[in-house]
């Protein structure tokens, strides 16, 4: 809700009111789990002025938000305003899934998708007929073949901005170089500073090559007549750009990306039509912040006269509210996520954030679905008759053994809530431990018992969002105890952070605050919204901020 309060109060106001969206892109990382949302979160954003759009990954992806344009802009010429003409669409350029006979020249291998997840994938598009000898492999190509191809199997007509995806995989995955430079550097005849920096160096002089042909490919994407209306720029999106410099998937803004866009300019004597550079930051992963502060400062000296758009490339935050504890590369760890929710704390069932609720404790609809579960398996009349001296059947035996079990299930269940902190973690230990183990126990169960159950875990799943909220928070504002190893890298703490303010504001307005100078570092933060009244929260966010910002400057 909100929304209509918050176009009122942006009306009032021209240059913030055209500000607020103009800091904010939409991602659509998951477009695919959104369902019918979708749509409506697309519609919210355009009709709310947000002129920049991740286009989803994978097959349909495309299309589904062609789709969706081209109604809002049906709708809009109807009511008579010319909507959506202006919209820059975010495509990545990179990641393909290929069976034998579809490689590209310039593929690089990523990974085999073994058989079982390939028949999995096949049985759920229905397909009967797949044997298990077909392997698909995951490659990565951001070459001349791979823009080509992109381009050609996507039926998004213009305003495409082609972003190369994790430049940095070209160079880890070049095996034979790769392999070469580390069999040399575990040789040890090398002082290990030495070794381990020439091969850094290798590698960003790789991916340098790699990124100058990609920048030439897009630039002809551009420049070629027949494409002109598809490829109006061109940017890179990565992961590594964000990674410390001994990471080996680290991508260096100085030694590859900035050397690369010299030498296109060198080559082309033109303006490049490079756009965007868009990495991780956020509360927990900071390392981006200093690489972004370096690449602004050469963008506005040194390399200030090299590109079309006048303020040269934006700088566009990722991941503003997902934080991996590996920073991202998935090797390790589930995602935090950085934001408070909407629960229903008592039991007249009334909304509450996670922030404001009392004194720790879990919703109380929790707490009473804990002991409506506890007391349901407490097996008072097998107990009772044991202890009149009656001899227990078999079943009997059973059904107490599996009360136990079930009793102490609940309360480590119970107890797993003060460390919990990730979704994905929670998800998979439910799935792949305590469902399981249920089964296990009871080969069937009566109604009362299945009821008992659903309602515990239904009420368990608000008392993870309380919790999760609650233990990141004390994890952002204490850092990691000394015995913790979730995170690869020391955390930064905020030790003030506000009490009251909900950890997603919290998270949007330090990125905001990032500065270069006297200017917003950011240009704009990607935020991903599974409702459309997410949109408007954040651009609620986004214009408080701004109006704060402006009332506290002093008048120019």
């Amino acid at each position: 809700g909100g929304g209509g309060g918050l176009r009122r109060s942006l009306a009032t106001a021209t240059t913030l009111q055209d500000m607020t969206p103009a800091k904010l892109a939409l991602g659509s990382h998951k477009w695919t789990q959104l369902g019918p949302s979708y749509k409506d979160i697309v519609e919210t954003a355009v009709a709310n002025g947000i002129t920049t759009v991740e286009v989803g990954q994978g097959p349909g992806a495309d299309e589904a938000l062609s789709n969706i344009l081209s109604q809002i802009t049906t709708t809009a010429a109807k009511d008579g305003g010319q909507q959506n003409s202006n919209i820059s669409l975010l495509k990545r350029v990179g990641y393909r899934t290929v069976m034998q006979q579809e490689f590209l020249p310039g593929d690089v291998q990523v990974e085999q998708l073994n058989q079982q997840q390939q028949s999995k994938a096949a049985a759920t598009a229905g397909d009967k007929k797949t044997t298990n000898t077909t392997t698909t492999t995951v490659v990565h190509n951001m070459g001349p073949h791979g823009i080509k191809q992109a381009l050609e199997q996507s039926c998004l007509e213009h305003n495409i901005v082609l972003m190369l995806h994790n430049p940095e995989v070209q160079a880890t995955l070049h095996s034979d170089a790769a392999a070469a430079s580390q069999s040399s550097s575990n040789t040890g005849d090398d002082d290990q500073g030495g070794s381990s920096n020439n091969i850094n160096d290798s590698r960003q002089q790789r991916i340098r090559e790699k990124l100058l042909e990609s920048f030439l490919a897009c630039e002809e994407q551009i420049s070629s007549s027949n494409s002109q209306t598809k490829v109006s720029a061109y940017g890179i999106v990565s992961n590594g750009m964000s990674l410390p410099e001994t990471h080996p998937l680290h991508l260096s803004w100085s030694r590859a990306v900035k050397p690369a866009l010299e030498q296109a300019f060198e080559t082309l004597k033109t303006p490049l039509n490079f756009s965007v550079v868009s990495l991780p930051m956020n509360l927990l992963e900071t390392s981006g912040i200093p690489v972004a502060k370096e690449m602004r400062q050469d963008l506005m000296t040194s390399m200030k006269d090299m590109f079309k758009h006048q303020a040269g490339p934006e700088i566009h935050a990722l991941r503003p509210l997902t934080a991996y504890p590996d920073q991202g590369t998935g090797m390790a760890g589930h995602s935090f996520v950085l934001a408070d929710y909407k629960v229903p704390a008592t039991m007249k069932k009334e909304m509450t954030w996670t922030q404001e609720m009392a004194d720790d404790a879990p919703p109380q609809v929790y707490e009473i679905a804990l002991k409506q579960a506890m007391a349901h398996f407490d097996a008072t009349e097998i107990l009772q008759a044991a202890e009149d001296g009656q001899e227990l059947s078999t079943e009997q035996r059973e059904t107490l053994d599996g009360c136990k079990l079930m009793q102490s299930l609940l309360h480590d269940v119970d107890n797993g809530l003060e460390q919990v902190r990730s979704f994905s973690l929670h998800e998979e230990f439910l799935s792949s431990k305590i469902i399981p183990l249920i089964h296990d126990t009871f080969e069937s169960y009566d109604d009362d018992t299945a009821q008992v159950l659903k309602s515990f875990f239904a009420a368990y799943s608000l008392a993870v969002r309380h919790a999760i909220a609650r233990n990141t928070r004390k994890l952002l504002k204490e850092g990691e105890s000394a015995n913790s190893t979730d995170m690869t890298v020391k955390t930064p703490t905020y030790p003030d952070l506000p009490s009251s303010m909900r950890l997603q504001e919290f998270a949007i307005r330090f990125l905001l605050s990032q500065k270069q100078g006297n200017k917003a570092l950011v240009d704009k933060i990607v935020v991903g919204c599974v409702e459309p009244d997410h949109v408007l929260d954040d651009l609620e966010m986004v214009y408080q901020y701004l109006s704060e910002q402006e009332q506290a400057a002093p008048d120019r």
